[in-house]
């Protein structure tokens, strides 16, 4: 190699290394802005979870995004906007944050900001999509099945009946079996698990704000009882009322029972929530309402069981009636809990 040609080989050389060192940096700019921009979209989503979960507790929505933001280190100059839709039940937290280079700026590239957003919203858990749902085995055997919607079971499915229909599909985690071949429904077994929520700090939330949390048991034993908003007991519930309507909600940490001759769950649409058992015994139960009971037994004594718009829930269900008819076609929204999700 000749002297000139040695001296082009330094100035190519030179040349190349500014080219790779130039790319390695705005490599390392990059990562760091990929690795922000992660950053921020973790917290839009978490910071629109806890604002709409601040919605649904009817807080400040716009104060709950600030606070979760300011706790884990993301400047509020960094919030571009804050959507709230009580309408559509959605929050919406947009973020942008200036991200400097420093490499890069010997390329003539100093900043750029990275925006991330997330959109979270309020809807019914999935386990409200059933009329009947139980955790364990669902073992039905009345004279006559009449179920308007859907039935699903973590585990197996057992129905003996002398004529019925499930609308729509029966599903079970488990095995399907189906004695009476004039039953109507569509099996479908090895159903994905479904789980059952705990929204117990939503209903506190919603009692304290209409003043109805009581310590101890709450009896309920007048005629023709009226339930507006969210009851919240600490203990049991008793209901001994022939009659009972309203829109609202009645939790208990401990058991609902109730006792009457013919319960009716009349005008409007009622939620009875139990961290323990429901157990009802009576003549005739009738009307409108959800029985929702993860951790416990729905346990139901009657003669016939007629429920127009509503839902049968628990980690169990033991039903002794003739007769079993639930229709949750026309499920009010009004007295079912709503859980945060993200939306796609």
């Amino acid at each position: 190699m000749t002297k000139g040609e040695s001296g082009q080989a330094v100035v190519i050389v030179a040349l190349l290394m500014v080219v790779v060192f130039g790319l390695a940096a705005v490599g390392v700019d990059i990562g760091a802005e990929v690795a922000r921009g992660v950053k921020l979209q973790g917290a839009a989503d978490a910071a629109a979870l806890a604002g709409v979960t601040a919605l649904a507790q009817n807080g400040d929505v716009t104060a709950a995004v600030d606070a979760y933001l300011q706790a884990n280190g993301i400047p509020l100059s960094a919030v571009a906007s804050i959507n709230n839709d009580p309408d559509n039940q959605t929050v919406t937290v947009a973020l942008a944050e200036p991200n400097p280079f420093y490499f890069a700026p010997v390329l003539g590239f100093t900043t750029v900001t990275v925006k991330r957003s997330a959109t979270a919203r309020l809807n019914a858990p999935q386990v409200f999509n059933y009329a009947l749902f139980s955790n364990e085995d669902l073992n039905l055997s009345q004279n006559k099945i009449n179920v308007n919607g859907n039935a699903h079971s973590n585990s197996n499915v057992n129905i003996s009946t002398n004529n019925g229909y499930i609308q729509t599909t029966t599903e079970a985690s488990g095995t399907i079996n189906l004695s009476d071949i004039n039953f109507q429904t569509t099996p479908v077994p090895n159903a994905p698990v479904i789980s059952m929520p705990d929204f117990s700090s939503q209903l506190l939330a919603q009692a304290q704000e209409a003043g109805q949390v009581y310590n101890g048991d709450y009896n309920i034993d007048d005629n023709n009882s009226t339930i507006n908003g969210t009851i919240y007991v600490y203990g049991n519930v008793n209901i001994s009322t022939n009659n009972i309507k309203g829109n609202g909600s009645i939790f208990a940490t401990g058991d609902i029972s109730i006792s009457t001759n013919n319960a009716s769950f009349g005008a409007g649409y009622i939620g009875y929530y139990s961290q323990q058992n429901i157990n009802i015994s009576t003549n005739n139960l009738t009307g409108n309402g959800v029985l929702y009971a993860p951790n416990g037994a729905i346990n139901i004594s009657a003669n016939n069981i007629h429920i127009a718009d509503g839902a049968i829930i628990g980690n169990s269900i033991n039903l002794s009636t003739n007769t079993l008819e639930v229709d949750s076609s026309d499920l009010n929204s009004y007295i079912l809990p709503r859980m945060a999700y993200l939306s796609n």
